[in-house]
């Protein structure tokens, strides 16, 4: 696999966001994870066309923690919770809430509601779609970059 990533001559991603290195000894295939990526929410769209974008996606992230834990930003309110991923199958169980209380059918209530449906997942074009169930609508996330902490300086 080394020599593979050494010496690839050439990539691509083929529909399902798969990274396709190739080379003198070898092919390669890399495929996305959720994990790692900060994902902020850019639209829900219903399966009966309703389409609902927030007005300001940074406020609304999720991140896939390595250890099978989600920590979600919504809004003011923030949450945490688990995820297992089998596949393109995947189960997000929201455990508890901190910060603001939200009304029922404003974006945050609909944003947790909506995640703590998501039955399954596909990468399209770098971005995450988490899909509810039985048509109920889909999730667009795209991928931000997370800050590395900043550096404490020593004393002196």
């Amino acid at each position: 696999m080394q020599t593979i990533l050494a010496r690839a001559t050439s990539y691509a991603f083929d529909p399902d966001g798969v990274l396709l290195l190739h080379g003198d000894h070898g092919s390669l295939q890399l495929r996305p994870t959720v994990s790692g990526v900060r994902w902020v929410w850019q639209s829900f769209q219903g399966g009966d066309g309703t389409i609902v974008r927030p007005d300001d996606p940074s406020q609304y992230t999720v991140a896939f923690l390595p250890d099978g834990t989600l920590a979600i930003q919504a809004a003011c309110t923030h949450a945490v919770g688990t995820y297992t991923v089998d596949h393109t199958m995947i189960d997000l169980r929201i455990d508890g809430e901190t910060g603001a209380t939200s009304l029922p059918g404003l974006p945050t209530a609909r944003f947790l509601r909506d995640l703590d449906q998501v039955t399954s997942h596909v990468f399209r074009d770098g971005k995450l779609y988490l899909a509810l169930p039985m048509d109920a609508g889909i999730l667009a996330f795209a991928p931000t970059s997370v800050a590395p902490p900043a550096a404490t300086p020593a004393p002196g």
